[in-house]
């Protein structure tokens, strides 16, 4: 996806320093940038921001960098579970969450009919208004139900 990026990274070798000028023109996420810097230390790589000032070859910065992942983790973390809470609260308020149902019980019921009255399967989507693979998975699955 991001072919440049690739290619820099294949090139680095110990020793080497990967310098860039500003922390958002590395990663497109924190969690994405993290990623990327975190293998330096372990190849003997060192990581500079110059926008920042960021150097992770001294241990300051290399703290800072680490401060950073925690920040990172932790509002991840809050993301989740402010995500959980609200998902809980809209299906006490009674919403659905996905695509509408557009098969339900009573149309499986007459479209499974006609197929078996000798009606093509094709066919039968055609009358209830679904597509054929839908049908097809759910007839197959409705014995099961």
């Amino acid at each position: 996806m991001r072919p440049g990026l690739d290619s820099c990274l294949k090139a680095i070798r110990p020793g080497d320093t990967l310098v860039v000028w500003k922390l958002d023109r590395l990663g497109r996420s924190l969690k994405d940038l993290i990623s990327i810097v975190s293998f330096s230390p372990k190849q003997g790589v060192a990581f500079e921001s110059l926008t920042e000032k960021i150097d992770t070859s001294s241990s300051s910065g290399q703290q800072l960098f680490d401060l950073f992942a925690a920040l990172a983790d932790f509002e991840m973390s809050l993301i989740r579970e402010r995500a959980t809470v609200s998902l809980a609260a809209a299906r006490k308020r009674g919403l659905e969450r996905g695509r509408p149902i557009k098969l339900d019980k009573e149309k499986l019921v007459d479209a499974r009919k006609m197929v078996e009255g000798g009606l093509l399967i094709t066919k039968a989507a055609k009358l209830i208004g679904v597509s054929r693979s839908l049908l097809y998975s759910k007839i197959k699955h409705h014995g099961k139900e």
